[in-house]
């Protein structure tokens, strides 16, 4: 933000013309407006959603392959019975031993542990993963909406717009405005690909008369 109503290069404006002789501003009003719009459009497209899926599912393959905790923990806890087992027909044949005493605990302990993180673990995610799909795509449109929503509100707040910068941060990264051959472009950080893919969003035309400032863009 170069003041309270423009965006322009901030090596011109912390350093001046000696970093950068860049001094286009841009109308931060009509700047944020197209930007969001076309946010909203291409983040709300078919191939956006599509792609949400894509990576979920990804996910939930990912998460199948990976080993079973509870399954883990059952099988070591039927070693650990089997131990116990023949630990105790050591005993029956010779009695009881300090060795044997002091094996028996460290057994029984170890018994104890495992039962209680095989507890302790969540339910696996992956019969739930499935039906939470929908509400996951229902959640990135309410986002989405949300943040256009904030920012294009006639009042405005400060705490409005720092919202809705939060939220696009979130879904795209850091947004970089460049400008080339008289047209302002957005471009989304490389983490965006496959929402609005690494090429730059639609430009803002910045050299007609009306949408500078001064009159000078």
């Amino acid at each position: 933000m170069r003041d309270t109503r423009a965006y322009a290069c901030s090596s011109n404006t912390n350093g001046g013309r000696h970093l950068c002789d860049n001094e286009i501003r841009v109308n931060r009003d009509i700047a944020e407006s197209a930007i969001l719009e076309n946010v909203k459009t291409r983040l709300l497209s078919d191939d956006a959603i599509q792609y949400i899926a894509g990576q979920f599912k990804k996910a939930l393959r990912e998460i199948e392959n990976q080993p079973d905790d509870s399954e883990l923990l059952a099988g070591k806890l039927r070693t650990i019975d089997a131990k116990l087992a023949k630990l105790a027909e050591a005993i029956e044949a010779v009695g009881v031993s300090e060795t044997l005493a002091n094996r028996l605990t460290r057994l029984e302990q170890d018994k104890a542990e495992t039962k209680q993180a095989l507890r302790s673990l969540p339910p696996s995610p992956v019969k739930f993963l499935p039906e939470v799909l929908p509400a996951l795509i229902e959640r990135w449109r309410e986002l989405v909406i949300k943040i256009e929503t904030l920012a294009d509100r006639p009042h405005a707040t400060l705490e409005d717009i720092e919202a809705a910068r939060s939220h696009l941060h979130a879904l795209l990264g850091t947004v970089t405005l460049k400008p080339r051959d008289g047209v302002l472009w957005a471009h989304p950080a490389p983490n965006a690909k496959g929402l609005v893919e690494t090429r730059p969003l639609d430009g803002l035309r910045i050299n007609s008369p009306f949408c500078g400032s001064g009159g000078r863009i």
